[in-house]
C-alpha cells in the first residue's frame, strides 16, 4: 500500500478531488445552467432557519476558517520555499 494520500496527489497535479455535480456538468457539457432547480434551492434556503441553521453564521464561520487556513499556509511559505530550494540545490 502506498504512503501517498490520493487526494493530496490529485491536488499536487492541480486537480480537485471534490467535483460536485455542477462542476461535472461544466466539464462534460461545457455549459452551466444556474437556473436549474432554482425553486428547490429557494425552498431549501428558506427551510434552513427551521432546522436551526443560521446561514450567515455558517458562512461567517467558514470564511474565518478559510482565512485562518490561508494565513497559516502563507506563514509557512518562506520555510517551504527554503526547504524545496535546498532539495533542488
Amino acid at each position: 500500500m502506498s504512503d501517498i494520500n490520493p487526494l493530496r496527489r490529485l491536488g499536487e497535479l492541480g486537480q480537485s478531488p471534490w467535483l460536485d455535480n455542477t462542476h461535472r456538468a461544466m466539464l462534460s457539457d461545457g455549459e452551466l445552467a444556474l437556473d436549474q432547480d432554482l425553486a428547490q434551492a429557494e425552498t431549501d434556503l428558506e427551510a434552513l432557519p427551521q432546522l436551526g441553521i443560521d446561514l450567515t453564521e455558517v458562512t461567517d464561520h467558514l470564511e474565518q476558517q478559510g482565512v485562518e487556513a490561508f494565513a497559516k499556509s502563507f506563514d509557512n511559505l518562506p520555510a517551504t520555499i527554503r526547504q524545496q530550494a535546498g532539495a533542488v540545490g
